[in-house]
């Protein structure tokens, strides 16, 4: 050893800086064919007789056989009514004031122009424009009033203006109720219609404004997480009544929110005092909104029709009618701008494309208490019966956008579909007797339905259901206080507080914050040695086998047998009341056996090109819901890990209810085995490639949709938003933009339609290890490749994976988003990639070890000695490592402390080294992913002084590894970042070692052998 480490450090070398370090790495709405709506007919009103419904005038339906509505025969333009003369007035309460959307709410004004108001229907808009996006049509950008008349031109605004009323605020309830008043008082009418346009974010409301901007006056949870002030759902249904009070409105004849999300019963219910119908979407809207020519112009033809019948129109219109899929040059306009193609195409091709993931539902609100009623009856038989059922239920209901980020499932679940699945997964007769209820009810209040084939599930009325994590949130996000009417008038909310608690909900009901798990006992008051970090480390760990569904008799033995803790502290805790203290588990947990995977096996420690890694594990438990494959790599200089792949792994056999597909698997368990080779997968243009996280969005083992997440950014200007751009069959299919945040989808989305010039840069995710535990878990987030919008249209492509340290995962998660977790190391060498900074891999086969070393520098094996340099002939850059053995060491932590002692030794024998300090005491150290031990020193050589250090690690017993690391003391600081990110990638060779550290820290728990049954992962 004196021999090797004398011979090492006498080379003699001078200087340079190399670049170092890695770099790295789809919401929804996309593409099938588009569902014949389902039109229920209306219930008896005290308007027009359902016959008209059912038997309308032939010229109301000719408009899909015509070229463009603007050709289509209507009714002469009037200037506005005298009072009493009108059937109808139509009010469009337009907040066109965001970049996204600005354009395409003007496009729908110009679209209710071809139509325009007649001396039956008056057409009254409030618009609200953007500063800085689109500049055509007059480029103002205050808020003005229009009385829409009848203009063919769809590039300008023909109406005459009425007023200009400045910049005022579109998402406060008393603006709302200002126009409503001012549109009743001058064009009043027999009935009325409101049609509010802007994003839409369910329960929580919509039709923010970021100018004026601010958080409003209702202090609620949704105005902080979304960071802009909005008409929340309560909000609306003050300004709803209070409108109707200043204008002697009895109800409203149509509500219609022509924006994303906001078919909700929640909603509905809000809306039930104030109108008779209503029309909303359960998903997000494409970008084209409600077909105005179309509708309107049905409306004129029939002035006389209810409002029943008008939101019938608006459904049996949305998509397959809309003006820019049936008028050749705005269709041309369109698929240019959206799918970057210039070829020819007919209206019912791209209908079927833009009507995949639509939904569209007219509601007769007169059933909503009939909905409400059968709800409760369906919550009450819930409650008596297995909760696995449900919370399996909730995991497989058809499923829509979130707003509340991508963390845990999205609580929005069609109210239909989940009720086909209660009574499916619990074959219980009382929930097989309310759920039908629920559907006699549905069928009674919807009056038509939309949806597209990409969402099977969608039966007309969304509820929130949200997993424990959602719900432990700030009062589940504030539920009960935005969806008021709604939680005063359904017990759903109460159900929702048994459900994730396992008791009643207390009388007047506003949930409490949760209480901490072990909150009795203090730090200071453990056995001795105990700190206040380490009282943090027993509070997590308790917490995690708390949510595992561990209950107080399991936890004690489980923190000694598989967390190692000392029998006195389990005591203290066991005496203190910590344990009982913990047993207010979710019903959806209690008496079922936690989600638990066997460690990973790895056919092999390297994966190359042409050579498949198998990755196999095994999984149990009795919630299992889906399982993901997971690819990270580490990122040295930055301490983090990037994931470069998580996608769904498909059950052997899975199950189809409502027309949405589950995976099945066995009570007896899962053996999980598939491949992985070094390939990634990125954005192409035809020329370029953006190494990019393709997400999976639904579980679809035959037409997977990803989405990737990124930052947009708009040639005209305006606000960088994030944005998720989706794929299927390997294509790009939209983009959808978020009101909220910058590096996360919170808030409410709208689609994007992408122009020339326009940019998409992706963002890189992983954990920031520099964080302790799981703090940084996902925290990680860097800007990565940047693509611009031009002619060719974005796919998804392969491509290599670089070369370096990488984790392989298995993740399982169960019926309420909780996700358990294994990872393995492994190491890429992979010569098609492109070195990353300089970069490139060493193997040794004989010295079983695997790092990354800039390829600069020179590689010289000394097998004999069990040992290999690395160094630089532009430099003083030297690293030694050699393999060595100490047999006679109890533990591995003892055997560093021998191999650093050695090299103590060695170096204090050389006579070639002068004034030779050891600099401190040994220090604990990573090596890779594996525990050592590290020491400094300092040295002069020929007369110049030398800094170093030495690093012993023993990842298994009889192999240690020792690295020795030297440089000029006045090159030390540029090279330091060489020496890290080689130590940093270090990987040893010998099958069968778990990396302890790699990946994301998780404790493992107690597994038992398991029956085989394959999962396999579907082709991107």
């Amino acid at each position: 050893m004196s021999q090797l480490f004398t011979r090492a450090l006498s080379r003699r070398i001078w200087i340079l800086v190399a670049g170092c370090l890695l770099a790295a790495t789809w919401l929804a709405c996309g593409g099938v064919e588009v569902a014949t709506p389902v039109v229920n007919p209306a219930p008896q009103q005290p308007t027009p007789a359902p016959a008209q419904v059912e038997q309308p005038p032939a010229e109301a339906t000719e408009i899909a056989e015509q070229p463009a509505p603007a050709e289509a025969e209507t009714p002469p333009a009037a200037q506005p009514s005298e009072p009493g003369e009108a059937e109808w007035t139509v009010m469009l309460y337009q907040d066109a004031d965001d970049e996204i959307l600005e354009y395409d709410i003007l496009v729908d004004f110009n679209e209710a122009e071809l139509i325009g108001s007649t001396d039956k229907v008056n057409i009254v808009s409030q618009l609200d424009r953007y500063r800085g996006a689109y500049k055509g049509m007059g480029n103002w950008t205050s808020t003005k009033r229009f009385y829409v008349t009848k203009d063919n031109n769809l590039k300008q605004i023909g109406s005459p203006e009425l007023a200009d009323l400045g910049e005022v605020n579109m998402a406060d309830g008393e603006t709302l109720v200002d126009f409503i008043t001012w549109a009743v008082q001058n064009y009043p009418a027999q009935k009325y219609a409101l049609i509010m346009s802007d994003h839409g974010a369910g329960w929580p409301g919509g039709w923010n404004d970021p100018a004026p901007g601010g958080l409003g006056r209702d202090q609620v949870v949704v105005a902080q997480l979304f960071g802009v002030d909005g008409i929340w759902l309560m909000e609306l249904d003050r300004a709803l009544e209070q409108a109707r009070q200043q204008t002697g409105i009895d109800k409203f004849d149509l509500v219609g929110f022509d924006a994303c999300l906001m078919g909700q019963l929640e909603v509905f219910t809000a809306l039930e005092p104030h109108a008779r119908y209503a029309v909303a979407s359960q998903e997000v809207e494409p970008a084209l909104g409600w077909a105005y020519a179309s509708f309107l112009l049905e409306l004129t033809n029939e002035p006389d029709m209810d409002g029943a019948k008008l939101s019938q129109k608006i459904v049996e219109s949305y998509v397959t009618r809309d003006l820019r899929i049936l008028d050749d040059e705005s269709r041309r306009e369109l698929v240019a701008q959206e799918f970057n193609f210039s070829g020819e195409t007919t209206p019912e091709e791209v209908a079927e494309v833009k009507g995949r993931d639509i939904t569209l539902t007219a509601v007769d609100l007169a059933g909503i208490p009939q909905v409400n009623a059968a709800v409760d009856n369906l919550a009450t038989a819930l409650a008596k019966t297995s909760p696995k059922a449900t919370s399996q239920a909730r995991a497989y209901a058809q499923a829509f956008q979130s707003i509340f980020g991508e963390e845990t499932p999205s609580p929005y679940i069609d109210l239909g579909h989940f009720a086909q699945l209660a009574v499916e997964l619990s074959r219980d007769a009382g929930v097989a007797d309310a759920a039908e209820q629920v559907f006699v009810a549905l069928k009674e209040t919807i009056l038509a339905e939309k949806h597209g084939s990409n969402r099977p599930g969608a039966t007309g009325l969304a509820i929130h259901f949200p997993t424990a994590q959602v719900f432990g949130t700030a009062d589940n996000f504030g539920y009960t206080t935005v969806a008021e009417r709604f939680a005063q008038t359904s017990k759903w909310d109460e159900y929702l507080y048994f459900f994730h608690t396992g008791q009643a909900a207390p009388t007047g009901y506003s949930r409490p914050e949760p209480e901490p798990v072990a909150a009795q006992p203090q730090a200071s008051q453990a056995p001795q040695g105990i700190s206040e970090e380490d009282w943090q480390v027993i509070q997590t760990d308790i917490a995690t086998l708390e949510n595992a569904g561990y209950g107080p008799q399991e936890m004690p033995l489980l923190l000694a047998m598989q967390y190692g803790y000392p029998l006195d502290l389990i005591q203290y805790l066991v005496d203190s009341g910590v344990f009982r203290a913990s047993t207010g588990r979710s019903l959806a947990m209690a008496g079922l056996k936690p989600i638990q995977l066997t460690p990973l096996a790895l056919s092999a420690e390297i994966a190359r090109p042409g050579e498949p890694v198998t990755i196999q594990t095994e999984i149990n438990g009795d919630r299992l819901a889906y399982v993901y494959s997971f690819i990270g790599r580490f990122l040295p200089r930055e301490d983090a890990m990037l994931i470069e792949d998580i996608d769904y792994l498909a059950a052997d056999e899975s199950q189809t209810i409502g027309g949405v597909s589950y995976p099945v698997w066995s009570p007896q368990g899962v053996n999980v085995e598939f491949e992985w080779e070094p390939t990634v997968y990125a954005i192409s243009d035809g020329a370029t490639s953006v190494k990019a996280l393709f997400e999976p969005v639904a579980y679809d083992a035959e037409i997977p949709t990803y989405a990737v997440g990124g930052t947009y950014r708009f040639a005209s200007g305006g606000e960088p938003r994030f944005a998720k751009m989706y794929f299927r069959d390997d294509a790009m299919t939209e983009v959808f933009g978020f009101t909220s945040g910058i590096t996360q989808a919170i808030g409410a989305p709208r689609q994007i339609i992408p122009q020339p010039g326009d940019q998409f840069t992706v963002l890189e995710r992983g954990d920031d290890l520099s964080l302790p535990g799981e703090q940084g878990r996902e925290k990680y987030v860097r800007e990565g490749g940047t693509l611009t919008f031009g002619e060719t249209p974005f796919t998804l492509a392969t491509t290599p994976a670089p070369s370096g340290n990488y984790v392989v995962g298995v993740i399982a998660e169960d019926f309420d988003g909780r996700r358990y977790e294994q990872y393995e190391g492994l190491f890429v060498v992979n010569d098609e990639a492109a070195a990353v900074d300089g970069f490139t891999p060493y193997v040794s086969e004989e010295l079983g070890l695997a790092l990354l070393y800039p390829a600069a520098w020179t590689v010289e094996e000394n097998l004999p000695d069990n040992s290999v340099d690395f160094f630089d002939e532009a430099s003083s850059a030297l690293v030694t490592i050699a393999r060595s053995s100490y047999p006679d060491a109890p533990s591995p932590a003892q055997a560093d402390s021998q191999a650093i002692q050695e090299v103590i030794d060695a170096l204090s024998q050389s006579r070639d080294l002068e004034n030779l300090q050891f600099l401190g005491d040994t220090q604990d150290y990573v090596l890779g992913a594996y525990d050592g031990q590290t020491i400094d020193f300092a040295y002069d050589l020929d007369g110049q002084p030398y800094f170093g250090y030495a690093v012993a690690s023993t990842p298994v017993e009889g192999t240690t590894y020792v690295v020795l690391v030297s440089a000029l003391d006045a090159e030390y600081d540029d090279l330091a970042d060489e020496f890290d990110d080689m130590l940093y990638s270090f990987d040893i060779l010998i099958s069968g070692v778990s990396k302890a550290q790699a990946g994301r820290p998780r404790r493992t728990l107690p597994t038992n052998s398991l029956p085989t049954i394959s999962a396999t992962r579907p082709a991107a």
